[in-house]
């Protein structure tokens, strides 16, 4: 079993680390982040994709995000030109994937799941977003 704040890797020696959609499941998110600064060459990049809650806190949302705002995170964990943007497109095509599936009338159990599963994202969507993260390891 993988742990994203214990790579194992050596100090500077990868170019890049890209986290998609795992980061909310870290129980330190920081922790998680200084391990890519730690494993980053100088100028490299980390990109992440997750999901923040809208509003900072909400009790509505997933306790593993409820707080989670990664612009200062990644500014704590060291990296610089660091750029956080919402990506509603991706939020768009997910909800549509969503539909889709509880719209096939299919007693297989794992469509059964998957319905189960759209029902209970789709109740809390909207109090969420989907967001693109970058920042670079600084030059030394």
């Amino acid at each position: 079993m993988g742990d994203l704040a214990a790579t194992g890797l050596a100090t500077a020696s990868v170019h890049a680390v890209v986290i998609i959609d795992a980061l909310q499941f870290a129980p330190s998110k920081l922790a998680v982040l200084q391990e890519c600064h730690r494993v980053l060459v100088p100028g490299g990049r980390l990109v992440i994709t997750c999901w923040q809650p809208v509003e900072q806190g909400d009790e509505k949302v997933s306790p593993l995000i409820r707080d989670l705002d990664l612009s200062p995170l990644l500014q704590e964990a060291g990296f610089a030109a660091v750029s956080t943007q919402e990506r509603q497109d991706w939020y768009e095509n997910e909800k549509q994937l969503w539909l889709e599936a509880l719209a096939v009338p299919d007693p297989d159990p794992a469509m059964v799941s998957l319905q189960d599963e759209a029902r209970r994202v789709l109740a809390k969507r909207d109090l969420m977003k989907r967001v693109l993260a970058v920042g670079t390891t600084p030059r030394s």
